[in-house]
């Protein structure tokens, strides 16, 4: 089933593979007089419809131009953004704080240049990105690609990149990657539903933190030194201590006392 769809992949591309390049009055247009209504005739106006889908160092002025007109904002549900152009964690809480009423969501991010089997790095880019993101304002993420072989593809224009999951079509097995196992700290323990928490600074350590609807405190912990960590949390008067391995990400659930 299909829940949402995006006006064109990363619109500001001009690439060797599949490209469309499309100015924010264009992607404008197109929503208004052509998608939407299109959607509609075929009875599927429930499916939702996210602009930019892009890198987040162009989506404050994006997002502006999409959203701050009055007849396109409520035929655009939120804004997709990928990772490509670095952080720009500001870029996306500016775009937030505008328009905190539309939900921001990251749904592209691959680690580029091969297969990078086995690499932790891949690993710790997601936490980073996925911890920043949150707390500047994003709402979920999906991610790309799920599933790759070993050389990094299928990919006709050798476009090879890394996945949490690489089959090996050799010998009919699959190797899940530590990126797998790190984006599972962030989609088994944030549930759907939940809302971010203010979380002190904790020196070098990044970190985000959350109130599910069932009331457990979700806590995720990125220590990215080559030196284990020790420090002190308190949450509603509880107070725990906890060493942080080197390298290593950490997830907290705590029960909140009645």
């Amino acid at each position: 089933p299909i829940w949402a769809v995006s006006v064109q992949n990363e619109p500001e591309a001009k690439q060797v593979w599949e490209s469309c390049l499309w100015t924010v009055e264009e992607e404008a247009e197109f929503i208004l007089k052509h998608l939407q209504p299109a959607l509609a005739a075929a009875n599927l106006g429930h499916i939702k419809i996210f602009g930019w889908d892009h890198n987040k160092d162009c989506i404050v002025e994006r997002s502006k131009g999409l959203l701050d007109n009055p007849d396109l904002n409520p035929l655009v549900y939120g804004i997709a953004f990928h990772w490509y152009a670095g952080d720009h964690f500001d870029k996306l809480a500016e775009a937030h704080a505008a328009h905190p009423d539309k939900p921001f969501f990251f749904t592209e991010g691959c680690q580029e240049y091969g297969p990078h089997l086995d690499d932790w790095a891949v690993g710790e880019r997601y936490a980073h990105e996925y911890i920043g993101d949150l707390n500047h304002g994003a709402s979920g993420f999906i991610d790309w690609n799920i599933t790759l072989d070993l050389q990094g593809g299928p990919n006709h224009v050798g476009n090879y990149c890394a996945a949490p999951v690489m089959l090996d079509i050799e010998n009919n097995s699959i190797r899940y990657q530590n990126s797998f196992h790190y984006l599972g700290q962030f989609s088994r323990y944030i549930q759907p539903g939940a809302q971010r928490i203010e979380l002190s600074d904790i020196k070098g350590i990044e970190a985000a933190a959350f109130k599910n609807p069932d009331d457990i405190v979700t806590i995720i912990l990125l220590n990215t030194q080559d030196n284990a960590v020790e420090t002190c949390l308190s949450e509603n008067g509880q107070f725990f201590k906890i060493t942080l391995p080197k390298r290593s990400l950490t997830t907290l659930l705590v029960k909140e006392e009645v």
